[in-house]
Order: C-alpha cells, then structure tokens, then sequence
C-alpha cells in the first residue's frame, strides 16, 4: 500500500447504518434494497475496527438500537429488532452516500 493512499484511510471515518423501515399495505417491512444514501446511521465512528465491534453489539441484542429502545408501537419494534440482520459499516467517503 503506498503511503498516501494509507493515510486517506486513515481519515475515513466509518458509519453503523440500518436499512429504513416502511409502512406499506401489508404492514411494517425493512426496506433492505433501499439505496444507501436512505440507510438510518446508528452510530458514527473513527475506525473499521471501532464501528466493527459496535457491530457486533448491536447484532447481538436489539436494545443497543436507539430508535428500538425510543420505539412504543409493539409491531414497529419487532421491524426494527430484525433491522439488526442487515446493518453494515459503511466508510463516510462511500460515494454510494452521495446526498447523506
């Protein structure tokens, strides 16, 4: 890796981001093929290694997710409980958030 390239990826900062979750006829549904750009940011972080394990967290008990923990409506947090199998961390420079 040359040294330039190392330090630009040392400034990229990294998001935890979840897909949105849409009212629709039918109900309540993640929307996972939503584009990035509309993805929920959970948390924001200074290194892959930082937003990883925060990944981790959150996966493994849904009430490391503010907008779970926030969420009344019993049917909307079971939506949102499941929203944890999709999440990722996206680098903040990913040109897929154009518009973020």
């Amino acid at each position: 890796m040359k040294l330039p390239h190392a330090a630009a990826l040392a400034l990229t900062g990294w998001y935890l981001m979840t897909p949105p979750v849409t009212q629709t006829l039918a109900g309540l549904m993640r929307y996972d093929k939503a584009p990035l750009q509309d993805w929920q940011i959970q948390g924001t972080f200074d290194g892959k290694i930082e937003c990883d394990r925060a990944l981790t967290d959150y996966v493994s008990d849904p009430n490391n997710n503010a907008f779970y923990r926030a969420e009344t409506d019993a049917v909307r947090r079971k939506y949102l409980a499941q929203e944890k199998i999709v999440a990722e961390c996206i680098a903040t420079d990913d040109p897929r958030l154009k518009g973020k």
